[in-house]
């Protein structure tokens, strides 16, 4: 009797030994979405792949790695990512959702990023070189003669393509030509500061009845 209680006990234990060994190795499951559109208003236009054609976005919409939002002078969306980290893409912007340690690349007008505390940086491309942060509050505006980095909160490094890095803190500013040497960061002018993360500002076509993003 005793031997047969042996037993039964061994076998068990062998099994939950086999089951926590599968539990070890099983694989986490993944999103199959990098981000999802928030407070869409006006013109804004998603594609789910670099081979797909633009679509209207609506509220909800989920978007995989690779996926591009745009908005045209009448539009603008927030972006939600699974870490809670938010992108507002402002009117005239173009911002393809990324994965991993790089979040996105704007490639062109403004982007307000807020960036949930992490422990690996997070990453956004811009055609003139990378911006890298690790929790964060901070605007990208990007024209055909350059790009700038606007930082409200925490600190920002931006990495130009020649391997150049300057860091930006908080209330300070970086405007690169896209060659030559990078500046200096610079205090910024609260005027300007407020214009600029101000996404009314500069859109008179903008609908007034749309709902500020100011979160």
């Amino acid at each position: 009797m005793r031997k047969a209680t042996y037993l039964t006990v061994f076998i068990a234990m062998m099994f939950l030994g086999i089951w926590m060994i599968g539990c070890g190795n099983a694989k986490a499951p993944t999103a199959d979405w990098a981000a999802v559109i928030d407070h869409p208003q006006g013109n804004v236009a998603v594609r789910e792949t670099s081979a797909t054609a633009f679509h209207p976005g609506k509220q909800g919409d989920r978007l995989p790695e690779g996926a591009a939002t745009r908005t045209d002078e009448t539009g603008w969306a927030k972006l939600k990512f699974p870490d809670e980290s938010l992108v507002t893409v402002f009117p005239d912007t173009f911002f393809e959702v990324k994965a991993g340690n790089t979040m996105g690349a704007q490639t062109s007008g403004r982007a307000l990023y807020k960036i949930t505390p992490q422990k690996q940086r997070s990453m956004v491309e811009t055609p003139h070189g990378v911006t890298a942060v690790l929790g964060t509050e901070f605007l990208i505006a990007i024209a055909t003669d350059g790009t700038s980095i606007h930082v409200k909160e925490g600190k920002v490094t931006f990495t130009a393509h020649d391997g150049s890095v300057k860091t930006i803190t908080k209330n300070q500013s970086l405007a690169y030509k896209g060659s030559g040497p990078l500046p200096e960061p610079t205090t910024s002018d609260p005027t300007e500061a407020s214009r600029l993360f101000d996404p009314f500002s500069g859109w008179p076509k903008l609908n007034p009845g749309t709902v500020h993003p100011k979160n």
